[in-house]
């Protein structure tokens, strides 16, 4: 073999090697290109994004030490008459008197002991522990039935199956602008009322959702199946929704239609003539809804007038089961990740590992996840601002328990009145238990969060106090 031989031999691979790079590079442009096409309705949403929950409402008092009664309020103070308890049943388990609030504007049921029962409807600014109103008297004998109906009013209705009779309420200084007859409900009849967000409305099935008006009267209508959606939502640290949603008219229909709980305005999303929205989720600023079209279907992001804000639809369905979220949450068709958060542009907050557990709120800009521990009762936390993992907390209820936080204390309940109540903080960054407060079984005591503040009710149920810093 002569010297020239290699060389040839080498100048011979050339042509082979720049075959073979093309060949190379017409396959990476040709999965580029399958790949970018597939990504227009895909789970590819490029790199993460830093987000920050907006507007949550947050404890005004810090929880890190056991905290002690602030304002006081019983019934003197609130102008009910002696022998009185906030309660709506015999049994505490089953006591619901708080009605709802508007911000620290707090509504409440109580009633006499005894027979004949009267029933009243009280109101507390929570942040100074005062009156909004002398409490007002409501009927006599079976529990009467309130919901907040908007900023400014309260319904309260009775029972009855006949003859029922209804006040409106000025919820700013308990004027009682319509007390009479009403057509209203509260049994799962026509007109049945329901509290969905901030609102009343009566729902007739298979005929639709009307609006409640000053005279205890139905005033806008919207037809449908009558299932609105989302109830009643005072365990979010956002304010509730003011949109709703229910099921489409028709035997066996998958559709939704989403109008505002105020007016009843129709938000119709701009999609493609013959689409139909399907599965919706409420979010703050918009919402998201499954748009099936032609034997497809992809997930679609909407601003509150229904106008596309994310320029790309993705491929998915909403693993939870809520109607509201702090962010759009979708299962995701990806062999590496179960369910994304996406803003309400598109972009990727966070990819959750395939077979993670599913989201359960947003606690600040921790995303709790359960970490599907039964006998550990374990939560995930992800750092949506930092992208970083938290610690692994555990023996705690931070989804139906959960009451409120302070920026870094969460406050959840445990328990019940039948077998005693226990108030708890945790330090989310330690997962330390921080206080307990606990009450004997049968006892009335009860905790919730209104707007800022902590607020219980006593042993006995006769008084209202707030939990502040010591």
């Amino acid at each position: 073999m002569t010297d020239e031989e290699p060389n040839l031999r080498k100048r011979s691979r050339w042509p082979f090697a720049i075959a073979a790079l093309i060949t190379i590079g017409v396959v990476i442009t040709v999965i580029g290109v399958i790949y970018w096409r597939d990504s227009k309705s895909d789970s590819s949403f490029g790199p993460r994004v830093s987000w920050q929950p907006s507007n949550q409402i947050v404890l005004k008092s810090s929880m890190s030490v056991r905290p002690v009664s602030g304002w006081r309020l019983g019934a003197a103070d609130l102008s009910l008459p002696e022998g009185i308890r906030f309660s709506t049943d015999d049994m505490p388990i089953h006591s619901r008197p708080l009605i709802g609030n508007i911000g620290d504007r707090a509504f409440l049921l109580a009633r006499t002991l005894g027979s004949p029962t009267e029933w009243w409807l009280a109101g507390v600014d929570v942040s100074d522990g005062q009156r909004l109103f002398p409490a007002i008297q409501l009927n006599t004998g079976s529990r009467p039935e309130c919901f907040l109906n908007g900023p400014d009013a309260v319904l309260c209705l009775t029972s009855e199956l006949a003859n029922r009779t209804a006040w409106v309420i000025d919820s700013h200084t308990g004027v009682v602008t319509y007390t009479g007859p009403t057509d209203l409900d509260v049994q799962p009849n026509d007109l049945n009322v329901e509290q969905v967000g901030i609102y009343a409305v009566a729902q007739t099935v298979d005929q639709g959702v009307y609006g409640v008006g000053p005279r205890a009267n139905t005033t806008w209508f919207v037809p449908g199946a009558g299932d609105a959606s989302p109830k009643y939502l005072n365990t979010l640290d956002t304010d509730p929704p003011g949109l709703g949603f229910q099921t489409t008219s028709g035997r066996g229909s998958f559709g939704k239609i989403v109008f505002s709980l105020s007016d009843g305005r129709v938000i119709r999303p701009h999609v493609p003539a013959g689409a139909e929205q399907q599965d919706t989720l409420l979010y703050p600023g918009g919402f998201g809804a499954r748009i099936a079209s032609n034997g497809d279907d992809e997930i679609q992001l909407f601003d509150d007038n229904g106008n596309r804000s994310a320029p790309r639809p993705v491929v998915g369905q909403f693993p939870t089961t809520k109607g509201f979220f702090d962010l759009p949450i979708i299962s995701v068709h990806d062999v590496s990740h179960g369910w994304v958060a996406i803003t309400p542009r598109g972009e990727l907050v966070f990819a959750a590992p395939k077979d993670s557990g599913g989201p359960v709120r947003f606690i600040g800009s921790r995303l709790i996840i359960n970490a599907s521990e039964f006998s550990t009762r374990g939560w995930a936390q992800y750092d949506t601002r930092s992208g970083s993992w938290g610690k692994r907390c555990t023996n705690l209820d931070l989804d139906f328990g959960y009451l409120g936080y302070d920026g870094r204390v969460a406050v959840t309940r445990d328990g019940n009145q039948t077998i005693g109540l226990d108030t708890e903080a945790t330090d989310l960054d330690t997962c330390e238990r921080l206080w307990v407060i606990s009450s004997a079984p049968g006892v009335w005591r009860d905790v919730w969060r209104i707007n800022t503040t902590l607020v219980q009710l006593s042993d006995d149920g006769t008084e209202l106090t707030s939990l502040v810093a010591p």
